[in-house]
């Protein structure tokens, strides 16, 4: 899906929309594919399942920004690219969450209310961020402080605006 002249609030709402959409989705997928797909096991605590979404949104996917437009993906482009961006893994980290019944927020890190900076899921409240160690090329590496402020004013709380919408 792709998106076009919306605000935050409007993207927000949009991504929650595609993200129950792929929720729903995984529950017709049979659940031990899911289960294999995540490695989350049913006996996992809610902070087990946590680590090991992350960890499948890490490795599902290459890290590639979008250009003038917004694309959301869902699970079965992003598979079949292995290609995502904060929005691709906020909505699909957030339809895991709801697969597992966990509760998600996305949060929306910006310095004003039209344009966002970074958009990442909050899942059992904690903060599931895979952007940040991952090059263009989808190489691991440290931290991009520099391309990335949200990550020190995330900590500090320094942001002029933030959004977070809950599932």
């Amino acid at each position: 899906m792709t998106i076009k002249n919306v605000n935050q609030e409007e993207t927000l709402a949009i991504m929650q929309k595609v993200a129950i959409r792929e929720s729903e989705k995984l529950r017709q997928m049979n659940p031990y594919l899911v289960q294999a797909m995540t490695n989350i096991s049913p006996n996992d605590s809610n902070q087990k399942k946590v680590g090991k979404i992350a960890n499948f949104l890490y490795r599902v996917a290459f890290f590639e920004a979008d250009n003038e437009t917004q694309t959301i993906r869902g699970l079965k482009t992003i598979l079949e690219t292995r290609r995502a961006n904060c929005v691709d893994y906020s909505v699909l980290g957030c339809a895991l969450a709801m697969y597992y019944s966990m509760p998600c927020e996305i949060g929306v890190f910006s310095e004003d209310s039209v344009n966002f900076l970074h958009v990442a899921p909050i899942i059992n409240g904690q903060l599931v961020d895979v952007v940040p160690s991952q090059n263009q090329k989808g190489k691991e590496e440290k931290l991009r402080i520099d391309d990335f402020s949200y990550i020190s004013a995330l900590k500090s709380g320094n942001f002029t605006n933030f959004i977070k919408i809950s599932f």
